[in-house]
């Protein structure tokens, strides 16, 4: 299941069948997306791929160009 946790540790479950996308604030591009397709199987679109390029021309967005992970977010 996708959910949004907020700040206070309540959290809001995303019905199932939307997208969810995160979005870079500075020039709108989407870094992935992600999509439960069934209670089973989740979905990320990210960018560089087939998926990607087709979810682009379905809803008129752009993804950025890469993905960056920083290994200086994880908690030891």
């Amino acid at each position: 299941m996708l959910r949004i946790r907020n700040a206070d540790g309540t959290v809001q479950d995303i019905p199932q069948g939307t997208f969810v996308e995160l979005v870079n604030p500075h020039d709108q591009s989407i870094g992935s997306v992600w999509f439960q397709q069934s209670a089973n199987t989740m979905i990320r679109i990210v960018p560089g791929t087939v998926d990607a390029a087709r979810y682009a021309a379905m809803f008129k967005v752009k993804f950025a160009p890469m993905e960056i992970y920083r290994s200086d977010l994880v908690k030891s």
